[in-house]
C-alpha cells in the first residue's frame, strides 16, 4: 500500500523525469490506475476460491457483471464527460468496487466472519490515509523550500 501510494503520488514527475515531458500524461494515467491495481493485487489470492467450493457460477456472474458495467460506465463517461482522464477515473472506481464485491462474495461463500474483513479494511484505510497525509506535508515543505 505504502509503495503504491508513493508511486501514484510521484508518478507524473517520475514519468517526466524518466521519459521526458511528452510522457507527463502517462504519469497522470498511472496515478489514476494504481488504486485499482492495488485492489486487484489484494483480490488475486481469492481468484480460485469459488473453484475450491464448486461455485464457479458466482465467479462467472461477478465477472460478466463487471465486464458489462465497466464497458458501459467507461463508454458513457466518454460520451457525457468528454474527458478521457475522467473516464479512466470512472473505470478505476468501477474496478475497485468489483474487487470489493469479489472479496465480500468470497467471505460470504466461505462463511468467513465479516468482522475480520472490516478490521482489514480499517487498517488499509488508516495506513493509506496516514501515508497520503505524510506525503502531502512533505510536498508542502519541499515546495516551501524550493520557493523560498
Amino acid at each position: 500500500l505504502f509503495r503504491s501510494i508513493i508511486v501514484a503520488w510521484f508518478s507524473t514527475p517520475l514519468f517526466t523525469l524518466l521519459f521526458g515531458s511528452q510522457w507527463v500524461g502517462a504519469g497522470t494515467y498511472a496515478a489514476i490506475m494504481i488504486p485499482p491495481a492495488f485492489t486487484h493485487l489484494l483480490v488475486g489470492p481469492f481468484d480460485r476460491m469459488f473453484d475450491i467450493v464448486g461455485r464457479q457460477k458466482i465467479a462467472l456472474v461477478i465477472e460478466v457483471g463487471y465486464s458489462i458495467v465497466s464497458l458501459v460506465a467507461f463508454t458513457l463517461s466518454l460520451i457525457y464527460l468528454h474527458s478521457v482522464p475522467l473516464a479512466v477515473i470512472v473505470l478505476s472506481v468501477v474496478t475497485i468496487l468489483y474487487d470489493v464485491v469479489w472479496i465480500v462474495a468470497v467471505y460470504h461463500a466461505f462463511a468467513f466472519p465479516y468482522g475480520d474483513l472490516l478490521r482489514i479494511a480499517a487498517r488499509i484505510l488508516a495506513l493509506g490515509s496516514a501515508t497520503i497525509a505524510a506525503l502531502w506535508v512533505v510536498t508542502l515543505v519541499v515546495r516551501g523550500f524550493l520557493h523560498a
